[in-house]
């Protein structure tokens, strides 16, 4: 994880995080978060920022990020019975997996104009 977050809070360059995503279960499948992730993504590319992503297990979420130009460079999984205390659902709490997804800016649609001229 240390190799992750040395990499993710690097000051040499400009970093937009998204640290989570949630659309409510009636809209998904819908395109919605497509487009939240279209938008992130088209700020960050305005401002040639590069950009990470923190997800859960949520269905689909990896695989939408990817199909947008994250990379997974690394998934941190937590046994959550060494941390948690309460009632256990069938005897365990069970584990919990972060993915850590970045994305290298890419050329925005200002500046291929601008640069066509």
């Amino acid at each position: 994880m240390n190799i992750t977050l040395d990499r993710a809070c690097s000051p040499a360059r400009p970093t937009l995080y998204c640290i989570g995503i949630h659309v409510d279960p009636t809209y998904q499948q819908s395109g919605v978060g497509s487009a939240l992730v279209s938008t992130a993504t088209g700020l960050a590319d305005t401002r040639s920022a590069a950009m990470w992503a923190h997800l859960s297990d949520a269905p689909g979420g990896v695989a939408l990020f990817e199909k947008n130009g994250f990379e997974e460079v690394n998934t941190v999984t937590v046994d959550l019975d060494e941390y948690a205390s309460g009632p256990k659902v069938g005897g365990k709490w069970g584990t919990y997996s972060q993915h850590c997804m970045f994305r290298e800016p890419r050329a925005s649609q200002e500046s291929r104009e601008s640069g066509s001229s």
